[in-house]
């Protein structure tokens, strides 16, 4: 008989099937994680650094972390010996065609956006999307690749993607009463502007997804950001300020780039748990 059990083992599950062996007795059997293909941009970061995210975020035998180790020696030797690009790697922002008016007007009136923006002034534009700075240092490959456009897309195709009138699909599951697949943050497209350079605020899954495909352009939604602290790069787990503001800093286009390597990441699940309060309160009259 099987019996499967699921347990904690460092930051992502482990499945272990324990055997009932009959006369042979009794004993556990560990098999690997669930894994999905993934993006890391392992050529801005150090051996160690490297090695215990592909250790701790990743399902790998000794011998699949070594492989991936020797893809970063290559990758970080071509760092290394790279002409410093920040400079020369500018992001291109044109105004939005006529044909996206009637979507910014409607965007304009929309309260997702306002809530978006967050009182930070912005504007709709079309950017080069390869030059962008990327804060985030891993993607998803599969589900990059479920955001398809038509050979030679129009603006409005891309806006389908990068500033849709309904919300994409997150692999958000919340658990508890009615428990289902919910949404989170802002659908919108976002890049964030400070000191001349351009972040890719969120959306790093759609911008990839266009990327691999061909695309360079896509409208978005910019932000004229004060401070540091509203590009979104500042949040815990992403790469640190003096590789953004560097003169080699880590763009949207290294994703298809030998600076990046694939990896088998845990294939993780988001739960919230609602629990019940019972209470009292008074009858309004």
């Amino acid at each position: 008989m099987y019996e499967i059990r699921t347990v904690n083992v460092r930051s992502y599950a482990v499945t272990v099937k324990q055997i009932r062996r009959g006369a042979a007795g009794e004993g556990w059997v560990m098999s690997r994680a669930r894994s999905r293909k993934a993006l890391l941009l392992g050529a801005f970061f150090q051996e160690h650094e490297v090695r215990q995210l592909l250790t701790q975020r990743g399902v790998h035998t000794p011998q699949e972390v070594e492989e991936r180790m020797d893809r970063w020696k290559v990758a970080r030797r071509q760092l290394e010996d790279a002409v410093p690009w920040a400079d020369a790697e500018r992001v291109e922002a044109l105004e939005a065609p006529p044909e996206l008016s009637a979507r910014v007007d409607e965007l304009s009136q929309s309260e997702e956006l306002r809530t978006t923006v967050e009182n930070i002034p912005y504007r709709v534009a079309v950017v080069s999307l390869g030059q962008l700075l990327a804060f985030q240092f891993t993607v998803d490959r599969p589900y990059s690749a479920t955001f398809q456009v038509p050979a030679s897309p129009t603006a409005l195709n891309l806006a389908d993607i990068t500033l849709p009138t309904t919300r994409p699909k997150f692999p958000l599951r919340v658990a508890g009463d009615g428990a289902g697949v919910t949404t989170f943050g802002s659908p919108f497209v976002q890049v964030a502007e400070f000191e001349g350079r351009m972040f890719l605020r969120n959306g790093y899954h759609r911008v990839v997804g266009l990327l691999a495909q061909g695309v360079s352009h896509a409208p978005v939604i910019v932000l004229q950001c004060a401070d540091y602290t509203q590009t979104g790069a500042g949040g815990p787990g992403f790469f640190a300020r003096h590789v953004l503001m560097g003169d080699k800093p880590p763009l949207l286009r290294h994703y298809l780039s030998p600076f990046a390597i694939e990896f088998n990441a845990a294939d993780l699940h988001k739960t919230i748990r609602l629990r019940p309060d019972e209470f009292l309160v008074p009858v309004p009259e």
